[in-house]
């Protein structure tokens, strides 16, 4: 018999190393990545895979490294318009301004644990309403001087004119793969994408196709890019830097193609001066 499917959320118990562990088992899973600036959507498999010790969760065939210590809640919650997956777990990170979603598929010989996971965690369910307030009062807006906020708007307005677009778009031209990166001090991620199609329907999108994939950059936050020639184990890649307004490090992505460098420079030069 399967269990009753997820109404509501319910608020879980991470502090565990078994909560960790018990993640490592959900088996073939789609993916989910936020930022206050960017967010990735991929499909993976844990691997039944952990490293936990005091101060890190490390999931390497996810490319996850979460601090633990900033985890400020984890929730499992109902995806009714996704029947393919049985739901969500999701880890607020970092006074909510990363999360980090793990949505096991229905038929998955392992998705029984995603409801072991909350008899064994659980702490007690949440209205939706409840949930959308609460991750709300969490988040702290970035505090930016009214030139950068201008700035910042018209970035948002007009995506297509990012540098950032044009990029991706030649990364797709000539069928390369990526490796997107993020490293803040709660939380780094690491993984590659074969971008196919480019849009700005809701910022600059990178989509992938096989396998399903999506890549998403809000463009509010991408104050200044640095491209840069680097070498890492006798390979040459070309590697771009987004920085945010306080000067913060929000995205690399790298490619082993070092004949995009003076193309990416040019469109970078072209927009910022």
């Amino acid at each position: 018999m399967n269990p009753p499917a997820l109404e509501k959320p319910v608020r879980l118990d991470p502090r565990s190393p078994e909560f960790w562990t018990g993640l490592s088992c959900l088996g073939p899973l789609n993916l989910q990545t936020r930022t206050r600036s960017l967010e990735l959507i991929q499909s993976a498999d844990p691997s039944d895979t952990v490293f936990v010790d005091s101060e890190h969760a490390w999931f390497p065939s996810l490319g996850w490294k979460i601090r633990r210590d900033s985890v400020v809640a984890a929730h499992a919650c109902p995806l009714p318009s996704l029947p393919e997956h049985v739901g969500i777990i999701e880890i607020d990170i970092d006074q909510g301004h990363e999360r980090v979603g793990l949505a096991p598929f229905s038929r998955s010989s392992t998705s029984g644990t995603f409801h072991q996971l909350i008899g064994n965690f659980g702490i007690h369910e949440l209205e939706p309403t409840e949930l959308a307030r609460w991750r709300k009062s969490q988040q702290a807006p970035l505090e930016m001087c009214p030139c950068c906020q201008s700035a910042a708007v018209e970035r948002r307005a007009f995506p297509d004119l990012h540098p950032l677009c044009s990029i991706l778009a030649e990364v797709a031209l000539n069928k390369l793969e990526i490796l997107i990166e993020t490293a803040s001090p709660s939380l780094s991620v690491s993984q590659f994408l074969r971008p196919d199609q480019i849009d700005t329907c809701d910022g600059i999108i990178a989509r992938s196709l096989l396998p399903p994939s999506l890549f998403r950059v809000d463009p509010l936050l991408l104050h200044a890019l640095w491209i840069f020639p680097q070498a890492v184990d006798g390979e040459r890649r070309t590697v771009l830097h987004a920085y945010d307004p306080l000067g913060q490090r929000i995205l690399a992505i790298s490619c082993p193609n070092p004949d995009q460098l003076a193309t990416w420079q040019g469109l970078a030069k072209a927009y910022y001066g």
